[in-house]
């Protein structure tokens, strides 16, 4: 009788169709093990895929696949910049992981949140979410995944200004992930750690760790990460104004982010050699670049990336004299960063903005402007010492200009 009602069971077409979701999903998840990131395959299947997904996650019987599907095909949407796209789809397996009690599929959906909302510039979200990852992960105890956590939070440190803590993310992690042998995330690590040295002003420190990351990269046959690392490489010696090393380096890596497939950093890149470009006094050719990669991030919805790309517009129109199209780039900037939570981002466009006002004397709406900047820096916990100098001079010019006036 029982064997009769199970054999009927099988047969009801609603049993029929939930089972064939999680068969999908499965079967899914067996192609997107089986393919490399820069596969054309995988590219090609991909909206089957983030269908398989939702289906999965939608349906109690296939919850678990869904949840693997959803972590299995992350490194392709990280690669491909799919994130605005693809954010609705970890929100509702985060519910899902929740449901089933799978900590771990909770610490790595976290994480991804994480990563999703730093990359559209939500940095305020971003490390709530990856502070949030790395307490699931520690309660966990997976020290290959606290590691992991730990160097995707390095990253969102940065835009709060928090260069030690970033810094000591990583060392922490590459003390939790060298008796693993884990040499892929250390070497990003590495990276990471050359980064924030960077950013903090650390330019000797950097390098060696940048240098290292590359290395380890090469050694792997990991394409992307080495053009990470070379691209790093070349911030720190443009920065440094070290320019003949600069190019090449930033050359070297958008040959090889182009042949792994990472569009996106090869972007990136060619937007540091427009840089490299105006320094060198070729004005004209870097705003040309930066007008034909600013389609590219809008079409990604990449706020912070296209608000870095308008802000350098104003430094270029400044250099080629279209004071007034400067600062219409520099207001569009301040209020993409705005919108991002960049607020130190935000206050450096518009003090950039205050530049072009002081020069026209136009001190009532420089003061006003001015205002602006001190409230996103009284925003910030640890405002950029430099942001903060660069406000007080041109305050006390725009106070003076008004008092001689």
């Amino acid at each position: 009788m029982t064997d009769l009602a199970d054999r009927v069971h099988l047969q009801d077409p609603p049993s029929r169709f939930r089972r064939k979701i999680a068969e999908n999903a499965r079967a899914w998840l067996g192609f997107v093990r089986d393919q490399r990131l820069e596969s054309p395959d995988l590219t090609r299947e991909f909206a089957n895929v983030e269908r398989a997904s939702v289906h999965a996650l939608r349906e109690p019987a296939a919850w678990a696949d869904g949840v693997r599907l959803v972590i299995a095909i992350w490194p392709f949407v990280d690669l491909h910049g799919y994130w605005l796209r693809w954010r609705s789809v970890p929100d509702l397996a985060l519910v899902i992981c929740r449901r089933l009690g799978d900590l771990a599929g909770e610490v790595a959906v976290t994480d991804q949140m994480g990563e999703i909302a730093r990359n559209l510039g939500e940095n305020r979200a971003a490390l709530a979410r990856q502070e949030e990852a790395l307490t699931l992960a520690r309660r966990l105890g997976d020290q290959a995944m606290i590691g992991r956590v730990l160097i995707h939070l390095s990253q969102q440190y940065l835009p709060q200004g928090q260069y030690q803590a970033a810094q000591a993310c990583c060392e922490e992690a590459i003390a939790l992930l060298e008796p693993l042998d884990a040499e892929a995330e250390i070497a990003i690590a590495h990276n990471n750690w050359g980064i924030a040295c960077l950013e903090g002003g650390q330019m000797t420190v950097a390098l060696p760790h940048l240098v290292l990351a590359e290395s380890m990269f090469e050694a792997q046959g990991n394409r992307r990460g080495q053009a990470k690392a070379l691209h790093n490489q070349g911030e720190a010696h443009l920065r440094q104004g070290r320019w003949t090393e600069a190019g090449p380096l930033y050359d070297r890596s958008i040959a090889l982010s182009q042949a792994a497939g990472d569009e996106f950093n090869a972007v990136r890149s060619r937007l540091a050699l427009a840089i490299l470009l105006h320094q060198q006094g070729q004005h004209e050719t870097a705003l040309n670049l930066h007008l034909a990669i600013a389609p590219f991030y809008r079409r990604l919805g990449l706020r912070p990336m296209l608000a870095r790309v308008t802000n350098n517009q104003g430094a270029f129109l400044i250099e080629l004299g279209r004071q007034d199209e400067a600062a219409l780039a520099f207001e569009q900037a301040a209020q993409l960063h705005r919108e991002s939570g960049n607020l130190g981002e935000a206050a450096t466009s518009l003090l950039n903005w205050c530049d072009i006002l002081l020069a026209r004397n136009a001190i009532d709406e420089l003061l006003a402007r001015l205002e602006q900047v001190k409230a996103l820096l009284d925003a910030q916990s640890v405002p950029a010492e430099k942001t903060r100098q660069r406000y007080a001079a041109l305050l006390e010019q725009a106070l003076a200009a008004r008092a001689a006036g």
